[in-house]
């Protein structure tokens, strides 16, 4: 399979695993250059959860605000 890709040189060059490299490109080929962008800390509005994770954001909110106080 000849697809002029060299993982095993950009893996040293950007010093990660050959298998990280290999599933960056797996992304990017599937769902192109957004699929790459790093979502972790990422959540979703209010609106589109559960209410126990309503519930949970609303606690930590109001823990928050009396740790000011």
């Amino acid at each position: 399979m000849n697809h002029n890709r060299n993982y095993k040189e950009t893996a040293s060059l950007y010093d990660v695993s050959y298998s990280q490299v290999y599933s960056w490109v797996k992304k990017y080929d599937a769902k192109g250059e957004d699929s790459l962008k790093d979502r972790r800390g990422y959540h979703k509005p209010n609106d589109q959860v559960d209410e126990l994770e309503r519930l949970r954001r609303e606690k930590e909110t109001v823990f928050k605000y009396y740790i000011r106080l």
